[in-house]
């Protein structure tokens, strides 16, 4: 009697339990259902015959998966790979089909479109200057100079029909009223009609150092003085050297004025006839009224001896 009471009630325990489990799972799953999302997947494209280029391409597809509700929650675009393989690719336009991968957390329902069109072309290249367009001001008081480019080209390689209609290659130097600029800079592409086109091509190299000199507008130099002589000792008497005080000027002004002057000359000074060393005052020729000289004339000591 005992026996059959105790099997009595294990069985009522085991059917208990099993609901149990039952009830949990249920509801475990009624809130967590399985559910259905799309998502918008980056092609990835593989294996690129050497010497072709990708000249037009489809760069997403739609990936529909299924999954758990909290599954999905955590799956974001960057889990999907869709691939386009290009090993049997050939010149003009290819069909072929997209491989899609999902997490195994999910599972993949549906990829649109199975197939994306790729037009493939043979490289070519052309080497092209490069040239700088620059926006903005620099720093109120200054100015600047022609930009420095290293390199000054690029080779530039695409499909042919691309390259026929480039017409600029530059890069773009925005100031921002800065007193100096010293940037690598991405260079660009662009067609006849002023449409950028740097996705079309490939730029070798795609980055290039830009130097922009800024300079005071009202600026302080020194520069070397040249004492120009003209005639001959008396025979028998040579010129052993001359002595000029100060030996530099001090050149104030906009610095467009004087950047390429080498240095400063005054009024010749004659030594005809000379048999003696003697000094005399030179007076600096200065034919820029814009700029500024200091001193405005020097003294000059003309050493004459005995050969």
């Amino acid at each position: 009697m005992k026996s059959r009471i105790f099997d009595t009630n294990l069985v009522y325990k085991i059917v208990a339990v099993i609901l149990s489990m039952a009830l949990w799972i249920g509801i475990s799953f009624a809130g967590n259902p399985m559910e259905q999302r799309i998502v918008l997947v980056p092609i990835e494209y593989v294996n690129l015959p050497q010497d072709h280029m990708i000249a037009s391409q489809e760069d997403t597809v739609n990936v529909r998966i299924e999954g758990r509700t909290e599954d999905l929650e955590f799956i974001y675009a960057e889990d999907i790979v869709g691939i386009v393989d290009l090993s049997d690719s050939t010149i003009g336009i290819n069909t072929l089909d997209v491989t899609v991968s999902v997490p195994d957390s999910v599972e993949l329902v549906e990829v649109k479109p199975t197939k994306v069109d790729v037009s493939i072309a043979e490289i070519k290249s052309v080497q092209l200057p490069v040239v700088a367009s620059v926006t903005g001001y620099p720093r109120e008081g200054y100015n600047t100079l022609s930009a420095v480019l290293t390199p000054t080209e690029v080779l530039v390689e695409g499909p042919q029909e691309w390259l026929d209609v480039i017409d600029r290659v530059l890069v773009n130097i925005i100031l921002n009223y800065e007193t100096s600029y010293n940037k690598m800079l991405p260079v660009r592409v662009l067609d006849d009609q002023g449409n950028e086109i740097t996705d079309k091509v490939r730029i070798v190299p795609s980055v290039i150092q830009v130097d922009l000199p800024i300079y005071s507008e009202q600026q302080t130099l020194l520069k070397p003085i040249h004492v120009p002589l003209i005639g001959e000792p008396e025979e028998g008497y040579k010129l052993v050297g001359i002595e000029v005080t100060p030996d530099e000027v001090l050149i104030n002004g906009d610095f467009e004025n004087f950047r390429n002057v080498i240095y400063y000359e005054t009024e010749p000074v004659d030594i005809t006839g000379a048999t003696k060393t003697f000094s005399t005052s030179a007076l600096i020729i200065n034919d820029n009224e814009f700029v500024q000289l200091e001193p405005e004339e020097v003294l000059v000591v003309v050493k004459i001896e005995r050969e």
